[in-house]
């Protein structure tokens, strides 16, 4: 947004706090719908939950996850009427926002959760990718560019490859459970070229966007990031599932330097045109 001279400090605020609250529900509900389900064992490769140690009751889990929802609307809210959007837009947002509370729940709480039958990869790649950077940018243009669509799927597969690493780590437990994540579907061997399927798909995306809408070599500073994300792959391939837990901290740090070192390029890259 800032690149293309419509950033609006307040919207992207907003749009950050709301994101960030839906983040806390999904991973509190994750925890609470594991427990319940019985895929959350205790084991050497992770660290227990606060359910597991009694630390908190499976009451006080639930509802903490339900009195967060009661903010994160109110904070949508508030994010959509700093827009200033029409009414159109006001309902589609509306259920955007409906969707992606009932997403980050049903994760693996209920009967059914779509977690436990592999739709997890799909959903983060809609609500992390199309969603959060699409539905910000046009929060912050109102216009249906097609300039935020290489990086939502750029950084889409990155959370998508978070989730992954998670999955190849839990393969066992989750098998043992019936949680039919893709690695259970397709197997080790399968989900680690998976992996590398995300990696390069976010690199060449990333290519693609900075050869088509950028004007300096400034935004190519996230691409130093591309042989660390080659170093993440090769550790992910080689290591066993009880020490993934290290690869899934270092590929969210590489994420988030990657996102940092585009903003740093794409602000510089709008002030020297």
């Amino acid at each position: 947004a800032a690149f293309s001279g419509t950033f609006d400090g307040r919207i992207g605020l907003l749009a950050t706090l709301t994101a960030s609250l839906l983040q806390v529900i999904c991973n509190l509900a994750n925890d609470y719908g594991d427990f319940v389900h019985g895929a959350d064992p205790i084991n050497k490769s992770r660290h227990p939950s606060a359910l597991q140690v009694g630390l908190v009751t499976l009451e006080e889990m639930r509802m903490a996850f339900q009195l967060l929802v009661v903010p994160t609307i109110g904070c949508g809210l508030l994010l959509l009427y700093c827009a200033g959007l029409s009414l159109q837009a006001w309902a589609i947002f509306l259920l955007l926002g409906f969707l992606a509370i009932v997403a980050a729940i049903t994760y693996t709480v209920g009967e059914r959760p779509y977690g436990y039958r592999g739709g997890g990869d799909i959903a983060v790649l809609l609500f992390f990718g199309f969603v959060g950077v699409g539905g910000t940018f046009y929060l912050h243009t109102q216009e249906l560019s097609g300039l935020w669509l290489l990086p939502a799927v750029s950084q889409g597969c990155l959370v998508v490859g978070v989730l992954n690493v998670n999955n190849l780590r839990d393969q066992a437990a989750d098998e043992q459970a019936g949680k039919q994540t893709v690695p259970v579907q397709i197997g080790r061997k399968a989900a680690i070229y998976y992996h590398w399927a995300l990696l390069m798909i976010s690199v060449l995306t990333m290519l693609a966007f900075l050869w088509r809408y950028t004007y300096s070599l400034w935004p190519s500073l996230c691409l130093g990031m591309v042989p660390f994300l080659i170093q993440h792959g090769v550790a992910v391939s080689r290591q066993a599932p009880a020490q993934l837990t290290q690869q899934l901290g270092h590929l969210v740090l590489l994420q988030v330097v990657f996102v940092c070192l585009l903003i740093i390029g794409l602000l510089l890259d709008g002030w020297l045109r």
